[in-house]
């Protein structure tokens, strides 16, 4: 059959806790660990994943913010 590459994309939201007040992005995240919703900054990281090595090859880590209600779109 040759050579084939196996690749996957996948992706994380991370939330990390943080206290404080004037941290640009922080608000109240749900973390599966604590299994409630906690202050801090949430991150989204999406990663190629070569399956034979089993190695992730970061693509894109980016801060998400919390939307106001008044500005859904």
């Amino acid at each position: 059959m040759g050579n084939v590459l196996c690749l996957v994309l996948i992706g994380d939201e991370v939330v990390v806790t943080k206290s404080g007040k004037k941290t640009y992005g922080l608000g109240r995240f749900f973390s599966s660990i604590q299994n409630q919703a906690v202050p801090g900054l949430c991150f989204i990281n999406i990663s190629l994943l070569h399956v034979e090595s089993r190695k992730s090859y970061p693509l894109l880590a980016e801060q998400l913010l919390k939307k106001s209600p008044g500005n859904c779109a």
